[in-house]
């Protein structure tokens, strides 16, 4: 719901989600977007021929696509269901070195006043398919006491910069522009992500 409550208010938009609490999340939030988000996959998704003007794909979930042909096939399906001169917004985080040891990389202060802190590992588990393994530590903070602690693990695919072109090319996007951050500054060696706006053609 981070994007598609705000985007909701300015335009007629539609969603998905493998995961159903999400959603349900979402529409708690947003009831009125109850009959435009469903439970579907990156693989599987199901929208008519040419039915959009615009996809965005956000918070780099094309990594957790873990084969090429795999991520084909979802860039393929984007293709099919967006019209003709369509925009494609995708972004990637950039291909970072190993961390050797866990460090607190996201902090947010919550509306209660307790604190919320991420702490991401990232090892490796195969180099030739550029898998890796991502464990997050949540630490949960009040008066600068931890009063909670969840810890995750997720496998994704990082995807290098030519690569990433590569794929959408071949596909048959024409990317437009590209950018490292979305304050639209370019990408460089120090950029946290890849953005790329495509337009379908």
């Amino acid at each position: 719901g981070r994007v598609l409550i705000p985007l909701s208010k300015y335009r007629e938009c539609w969603g998905f989600d493998n995961s159903q609490k999400m959603l349900d999340g979402l529409i708690q939030k947003a009831p009125e977007l109850k009959h435009r988000v469903s439970n579907q996959d990156l693989l599987s998704f199901n929208y008519t021929q040419g039915e959009f003007d615009a996809i965005l794909c956000t918070f780099s979930i094309f990594t957790h696509i873990l084969t090429v042909e795999e991520q084909e096939k979802f860039l393929y399906n984007v293709k099919r269901i967006l019209k003709d001169g369509g925009t494609f917004i995708i972004d990637v985080f950039k291909p970072m070195p190993l961390l050797p040891s866990e460090k607190f990389d996201y902090s947010r202060i919550l509306p209660n006043g307790d604190e919320l802190m991420r702490g991401s590992r990232i090892e490796p588990t195969s180099l030739i398919n550029q898998i890796n393994k991502i464990t997050k530590r949540y630490v949960l903070f009040r008066d600068e006491k931890q009063i909670d602690k969840r810890i995750f693990t997720e496998v994704i695919r990082y995807t290098y910069y030519w690569e990433m072109i590569h794929l959408l090319e071949k596909v048959g996007f024409m990317i437009e522009a590209q950018y490292g951050d979305y304050n639209m500054n370019k990408i460089e060696e120090n950029s946290p992500q890849m953005i790329f706006v495509c337009e379908k053609v």
